[in-house]
């Protein structure tokens, strides 16, 4: 089913249904988290080895702050993607929709009373619909 997901969203980007893919993300990026949690190579990693510090990259995907937690050691979080609302909790960034535009909307202006608007919206539906979503297939995950 991931497969088929990527694979629609490669034969074509531009013509790809953003609401499908927000919809699809979240099941997918789980689902592929916990395969690799299952596979022989990382038991036995997870089994095997011990490390001083854990780099690991985040894509909305909380579990891998787990490792550090299995390992004992301090972990660093890379984020592919930039700061996201899903991240900015875990390390505590604060959210300041009146003076810092929403990730995915870099280009509204905050001078105008119509754009902190809008930045307010897309922040708020940011957090209510995404966060939530994430949380839900996290939870089934853990």
């Amino acid at each position: 089913e991931d497969k088929k997901f990527v694979t629609e969203i490669a034969k074509d980007p531009k013509e790809a249904n953003v609401f499908k893919i927000l919809a699809g993300l979240p099941q997918m990026v789980y689902n592929v988290g916990n395969l690799t949690l299952q596979m022989p190579e990382m038991r036995r990693l997870m089994k095997e080895e011990k490390f001083d510090l854990l780099i690991v990259g985040y894509f909305m995907t909380e579990f891998v702050l787990g490792l550090g937690d299995h390992f004992k050691c301090p972990t660093i979080l890379f984020s592919p993607a930039g700061i996201v609302s899903t991240l900015n909790g875990i390390v505590g960034n604060p959210i300041s929709p009146s003076s810092i535009p929403h990730y995915s909307h870099s280009n509204i202006d905050l001078k105008t009373f119509l754009g902190r608007t809008k930045n307010f919206l897309i922040n708020t539906i940011d957090l209510l619909v995404v966060k939530q979503v994430f949380q839900y297939y996290g939870k089934q995950v853990y």
